[in-house]
């Protein structure tokens, strides 16, 4: 019966219609088979039987479990990237803690505490964008106050694509990009009316 529930969750349903989150649904297709190590992660702590669809909050799926790589080693990791191409995905490191603590919600934790391949997707080429602003945040003040409407639409855009999504890292990038604007558009604003006040003074 276990294997048979399992099989079930491994053969994952459409997801949303947001532009990365369709990757996702490349997957859909594919079923992963139980073996000595997956049965060992979808047990931990209850797993299946348990927690049922939640259960991978509830131990053995997170990448920072050295335990299960110290014991397992590579096969663990071939499970993981299973898992990551799923709809559920694995948990963020911290958040099977603070699930078993009782710190998070389970429906909270799936949503907000978890990643798959689309939300990784996502993430990363935002997080490509997010560096190219950076750099010229830094290196090029005025080139950044011209481009500062289409950064600011594009984090917010970012916010946006998060909240939906529960992608936590995504949501981080939108919020740098729209602080890196609003900082730009304080310091100048500060410097014109520094400029004025001392102009002021010499007339």
């Amino acid at each position: 019966m276990l294997t048979a529930i399992k099989e079930n969750l491994y053969h994952i349903p459409g997801c949303s219609s947001a532009a990365f989150e369709r990757i996702t649904d490349l997957t859909s297709c594919i079923r992963f088979k139980p073996n000595t190590v997956s049965k060992i992660m979808d047990t931990m702590h209850g797993g299946v039987l348990k927690h049922g669809g939640y259960h991978r909050l509830f131990g053995g799926h997170s990448i920072a479990d050295f335990k299960m790589w110290s014991k397992h080693g590579i096969q663990f990791g071939k499970e993981i990237a299973k898992d990551y191409l799923s709809k559920n995905g694995v948990p963020i490191p911290g958040t099977e803690t603070a699930v078993r603590k009782g710190v998070i919600k389970t429906s909270i934790a799936q949503k907000w505490g978890s990643m798959n391949v689309g939300d990784g997707i996502a993430a990363g080429v935002s997080a490509i964008d997010s560096a190219f602003n950076v750099h010229k945040f830094i290196t090029d003040e005025e080139g950044f106050r011209n481009n500062a409407s289409i950064i600011a639409f594009k984090g917010a855009t970012k916010v946006i694509v998060s909240s939906f999504h529960g992608n936590i890292p995504l949501m981080a990038l939108g919020a740098a990009d729209i602080g890196m604007v609003a900082w730009s558009k304080l310091t100048e604003t500060i410097q014109i009316d520094c400029e004025d006040a001392f102009a002021y003074c010499l007339s």
